[in-house]
């Protein structure tokens, strides 16, 4: 799926849509058995939620003060709603050199 794609279908708002590892997740029926709520999936709707997901950032801060880093079970619960692999475009940075290089 181009990002054009994903992002014109979340724009329409009836899909939720999440990226994960540059895989695009359909969580729209998943959405009301989310463990942490519907409001997570909603709120994150086309968006890539991989610093949610391993656990480097939280929407709200966890009474411990640390972070919440999801289980092997969440990440096979994701591998479910896979419905496609996003293609990025490539940026290829090219570099001139020159060859009269003086190194002293």
């Amino acid at each position: 799926m181009t990002e054009e794609e994903f992002y014109s279908i979340t724009r329409r708002g009836k899909r939720h849509l999440l990226l994960l590892d540059d895989l695009v997740l359909d969580a729209t029926d998943y959405a009301p058995y989310h463990p942490g709520g519907k409001f997570i999936i909603e709120r994150c709707r086309g968006t890539d939620i991989s610093k949610f997901f391993y656990g480097g950032y939280n929407l709200e801060p966890l009474t411990n003060g640390e972070n919440y880093n999801h289980t092997n079970y969440a990440r096979e619960a994701c591998d479910t709603l896979i419905i496609a692999k996003l293609n990025r475009p490539t940026n290829i940075c090219k570099v001139k050199i020159d060859s009269e290089f003086n190194a002293s």
